[in-house]
C-alpha cells in the first residue's frame, strides 16, 4: 500500500457547502482488517466531527448538506474488504513483467512504475511544508486532500471539476459500482482513496497492483501523468512511449492515437511518421474522433503518407460529425479554402462555431476569422474581437497576434497599443513569427512599449530566421545601418537576399541598391537592374525610378529614353519627388518622349512641392523665361529662394543676379 510500511491509509471526501464551495474533510487515518471494529471507529469519528461542527461551532446548515451528499459514501465505509484488500477485487499483485509488442524487443515496465511510487511516497512523507497546494499533513500521520485543488494545480486547463469526477468514474469503476481495476488515473496524484460528492468510492492502491489486461484506460491514463511529468520523473517521456505502446498493442484506441503522437513527434521513441499513419489508421478504424482529425492532418500535409486532400477532408468530416471540436475545425478551413471539398462558406461556419461552442481554442479562432473578413457571416469586428480574445487567453498564438493586431489599429476595439504589445509579446514567445516582426517594429519605434532597437533586432531575427519576409527586410536593414546591433552590410544583404528571393518589393530594391554601390557585395550593375526591375514590376515607386535612370544613361541595361520615360511617369504618378523632377526634364527637353513644356511645368511643380531645390531651381527658370507658363518674376524668385535656401548654387546666382542675396 502506497504511503510506506507504516499503514497509513489516505482517505478524502469531497463535498459541496452551502456557498457552493468545495472542502475536502479528512476522515479517517487508518483502517483496521476487523470490518466490525473498524465500522464502530470510523462512526465514533465521524460523530466527533459532526459534534465539533454543530455544537461548537454552530455550522448546522453546513453539516446537513454535507450529510445529505455523503450518505452514500458512510455505507461505502463500512465494507473495508471492497476497499483496501486487493484479493477482494480479484487483482493480481503485480503488474505484468513485460510488454510484449508484436515487433518489438521485450521492454520490463516494472522500473517506470517503481519511479512513480518513490516519487509519490516522497512526496507525501516530506512534510506539509513542502508539499503542494490542497494537501495537508495532520497528527498522526493523517493526510488531508483538497481534490479540486489538487485537480485544479496538476491540470489547469482542465475543462471543469465535474468533468473530472466523470473521468474518474468511467475509468475505474465498473457498471456495478464495485472498483474493477487499480492505477493512478491523470486528474489525481495517485494511490490515494476518497469519496466524491456523487457517492463513488474510489480506492487506488500501489501500482504495482495494477492490471493492464484488465482495463487499458488506466494504463493509458498512468501514461498521461508521465507525459505531464506530475512526479518528476526523469524518464517520464521514455515511460510514456513504452506504456502507451503496451495499450496499443493491445488495440485500445485512445492508447493508438496517443502512441502515434509520440512516433510523429519522437516522444520517447525515435521518430517515424509513416509508423505514426498507421497507429492513426487503427485508432481512426475503430472511430477515435481525435486521431481521424489527426490521420486527416497526416493526409492534407503529407505527413508520413501520400498527400490526398480528397481523403483528408473526409477524415475530418467523420471526426467533425462525431462531435471531436478539432475535427470539427479543421473540416471548417476545408471548406473555406475547398481543400478536399469544395468551397461552402456556410457550412464552414457551421463547423466553426460547432468547435467554438465546445471552448476549442481552434474552433474559436477560426469562427473569429470569419466574423473578422466577412466569410459566410456579416461582417462584425467587435464580435471578432470577442472571438479572438476567448482564443487567445487559452493561449492560441494566432488569436493572440491577431488580437494584437486588433488593438494596435483599432479594429472592433477602442485602440491600445499597450495591450496590443502585450498580446504581440505572448503570441511571439511562443514563435509566432508575425508576432514576433510586429512586436519587432512596436519596439524599433517605441510604440506602446519604450524604445529599444536591440531588442527589435532581436526579435527581427527570430522571425526572419523562420522565414518572415518583412522581417528579413527590416533586420538586414538594422545590420546595413547598424541600427541595435553592430553595422555588417554583408550580413546585411544576405537576409536582403533572403527577403528578395520570396518577393518583398522593398528587399528587392535594397538589394539593387547594394549590386548598383558594390555595398555588402560586389558590384553588379546588370544583376541591380535585375532586381530593380523586380521590384519595379510589383509597383515600388524608387526602384521604378532608379530603373528608369539606368534605361536613360544605359547603366546595366542597354539605353532605352522612351523605356526610361515610361518607368519615371509611372513613378512620379505615384509621388516620388525624383521622378516627377526627370520626367519634367525629359517633357522640357523632348527625350524619350514629345516635347510638352507645359506638362514639363506641371511635373516641376509636383516635384518643387515636395521640396526638391532642383525642381524648385527648373521651375523658378520657367517662370522668368515664361516657358510653359506665363512669365512671372515674383515666381520665379520665390522658386530661387526656395531653392538657394537648400544650397542650390545655381539658384543662389540667379539671386545674386537679381542683387537678392
Amino acid at each position: 500500500m502506497l504511503g510506506g510500511d507504516n499503514g497509513v491509509q489516505f482517505v478524502c471526501y469531497d463535498a459541496p457547502d452551502i456557498t457552493g464551495s468545495t472542502h475536502g474533510f479528512c476522515f479517517a487515518n487508518f483502517m483496521l482488517r476487523i470490518p466490525l471494529v473498524n465500522f464502530i471507529l470510523q462512526i465514533a469519528s465521524f460523530m466527533c466531527y459532526l459534534y465539533i461542527k454543530i455544537v461548537v461551532l454552530g455550522e448546522f446548515m453546513r453539516c446537513a448538506a454535507f450529510l445529505y451528499s455523503m450518505l452514500p459514501c458512510v455505507m461505502y465505509a463500512s465494507a473495508p474488504d471492497v476497499l483496501n484488500t486487493p484479493e477482494a477485487l480479484d487483482m493480481p499483485e503485480t503488474l505484468d513483467d513485460t510488454l510484449n509488442t508484436p515487433g518489438s524487443p521485450d521492454v520490463d515496465i516494472t522500473p517506470y512504475v517503481h519511479t512513480l511510487t518513490l516519487s509519490l511516497n516522497n512526496v507525501l512523507n516530506h512534510g506539509s511544508s513542502s508539499l503542494p497546494d490542497g494537501i495537508t499533513v495532520l497528527d498522526g500521520g493523517r493526510v488531508f486532500i483538497n481534490l479540486q485543488i489538487v485537480t485544479k494545480i496538476l491540470l489547469p486547463d482542465c475543462t471543469g471539476y465535474v468533468r473530472f469526477k466523470r473521468l474518474v468514474r468511467d475509468t475505474l469503476m465498473g457498471t456495478d459500482g464495485r472498483i474493477v481495476t487499480t492505477a493512478c488515473f491523470r486528474q489525481n496524484l495517485g494511490s490515494l482513496a476518497f469519496y466524491n460528492n456523487d457517492g463513488v468510492v474510489i480506492d487506488v492502491l500501489t501500482l504495482s497492483n495494477c492490471s493492464a489486461d484488465s482495463d487499458p484506460s488506466i494504463l493509458n491514463a498512468l501514461a498521461f501523468v508521465f507525459q505531464r511529468e506530475i512526479f518528476g520523473a526523469d524518464n517520464a517521456e521514455q515511460a510514456l512511449s513504452m506504456i502507451l505502446r503496451y495499450v496499443a498493442a493491445r488495440n485500445y484506441a485512445c492508447a493508438q492515437c496517443n502512441y502515434a503522437e509520440c512516433l510523429r513527434k519522437g516522444i520517447g521513441i525515435v521518430k517515424n511518421e509513416s509508423e505514426a499513419v498507421k497507429y492513426y489508421q487503427l485508432s481512426a478504424a475503430q472511430g477515435y474522433a481525435e486521431a481521424q482529425s489527426y490521420l486527416g492532418a497526416c493526409l492534407e500535409l503529407g505527413i508520413g503518407i501520400a498527400k490526398n486532400e480528397s481523403e483528408a477532408a473526409q477524415c475530418y468530416q467523420l471526426s467533425a460529425d462525431q462531435g471531436c471540436a478539432l475535427g470539427q475545425y479543421y473540416y471548417a478551413v476545408c471548406l473555406v479554402y475547398g481543400c478536399g471539398v469544395e468551397i461552402n462558406y456556410i457550412e464552414a461556419i457551421k463547423y466553426h462555431k460547432l468547435s467554438a461552442d465546445q471552448g476549442c481554442a481552434f474552433g474559436l479562432y477560426g469562427y473569429a476569422k470569419c466574423l473578422d473578413v466577412g466569410i459566410g457571416i456579416e461582417k462584425n469586428e467587435a464580435e471578432a474581437v470577442k472571438y479572438y480574445r476567448l482564443s487567445a487567453d487559452q493561449g492560441y498564438a494566432k488569436a493572440q497576434f491577431n488580437l494584437g493586431v486588433c488593438l494596435d489599429v483599432g479594429i472592433g476595439i477602442e485602440k491600445n497599443e499597450a495591450e496590443a504589445v502585450r498580446y504581440y509579446r505572448l503570441s511571439a514567445d511562443q514563435g509566432n513569427a508575425k508576432a514576433q516582426f510586429d512586436l519587432g517594429v512596436c519596439l524599433a519605434k517605441g510604440t506602446g512599449i519604450e524604445k529599444n532597437e536591440a531588442e527589435a533586432v532581436r526579435y527581427y531575427r527570430l522571425s526572419a530566421n523562420q522565414g518572415d519576409a518583412c522581417a528579413q527586410f527590416n533586420l538586414g536593414f538594422c545590420l546595413a545601418k547598424g541600427t541595435g546591433v553592430e553595422r555588417n552590410e554583408a550580413e546585411a544583404v544576405r537576409y536582403y537576399r533572403l527577403s528578395a528571393n520570396q518577393g518583398n518589393a522593398k528587399a528587392q530594391f535594397n538589394l539593387g541598391l547594394c549590386f548598383a554601390k558594390g555595398t555588402g557585395v560586389e558590384k553588379n550593375e546588370a544583376e541591380a537592374v535585375r532586381y530593380y526591375r523586380l521590384s519595379a514590376d510589383q509597383g515600388n515607386a524608387c526602384a521604378q525610378f532608379n530603373l528608369g535612370f539606368c534605361f536613360a544613361k544605359g547603366t546595366g541595361v542597354e539605353k532605352n529614353e522612351a523605356e526610361a520615360v515610361r518607368y519615371y511617369r509611372v513613378s512620379a504618378d505615384q509621388g516620388n519627388a525624383w521622378a516627377q523632377f526627370n520626367l519634367g526634364f525629359c517633357l522640357a527637353k523632348g527625350t524619350g518622349v514629345e516635347k510638352n513644356e507645359a506638362e514639363a511645368v506641371r511635373y516641376y511643380r509636383l516635384s518643387a512641392d515636395q521640396g526638391n531645390a532642383c525642381a524648385q531651381f527648373n521651375l523658378g527658370l520657367c517662370f522668368a523665361k515664361g516657358t510653359g507658363v506665363e512669365k512671372n518674376e515674383a515666381e520665379a524668385v520665390r522658386y530661387y529662394r526656395l531653392s538657394a535656401a537648400q544650397g542650390n548654387a545655381r539658384a543662389q546666382r540667379k539671386l545674386l543676379q537679381r542683387k537678392l542675396l
